[in-house]
């Protein structure tokens, strides 16, 4: 009894097999024209016109001038005001001199570079719309005068 079992599992094992592999012969004969003219895109063949990969994470900062993982370089930024989807931080990226700050704010085309408010002047950065101040380790980020983002210590 117990090797007819076997007996019967075995052969409904090659039976399924043998469906499964005439299956995928007629899904790519050569007559099917549409398998062959859509060419598959290659996963983590994504790089932007910087040479950023975007799969990987990568984005392209101009104040540092090189691919960066903003979550990983920049400092997050998370959502204070109501209005905003509190599931989305907004991030910020220092230049090696300081003098300017790159957002990554959510729904945003592309990043918002500040300029340092004053020469010789640390922890102000504006560009006429938002403003992104550090006082005491902390960061906030107003829009038109509007607490929208802060960081945590």
């Amino acid at each position: 009894m117990y090797q007819m079992k076997k007996t019967v599992i075995a052969l409904l094992s090659i039976i399924s097999l043998a469906n499964c592999g005439q299956k995928q012969t007629e899904n790519t004969s050569v007559t099917d024209t549409t398998a062959i003219s859509e060419a598959p895109v290659m996963v983590g063949n994504d790089l932007d016109k910087h040479g950023c990969k975007g799969s990987a994470g990568y984005t392209w900062s101009v104040v540092r001038n090189e691919c960066v993982r903003i979550f990983e370089v920049g400092i997050r930024l998370d959502p204070q005001d109501a209005t905003l989807d509190q599931t989305l931080s907004a991030f910020a990226i220092a230049s090696a001199d300081s003098t300017q700050m790159e957002l990554y704010v959510p729904k945003s085309d592309g990043s918002i570079v500040l300029k340092i408010a004053k020469e010789n002047e640390t922890g102000t950065w504006n560009d006429g719309n938002w403003l992104l101040t550090q006082r005491k380790g902390i960061y906030t980020l107003e829009e038109g005068k509007k607490i929208r983002y802060r960081s945590h210590l």
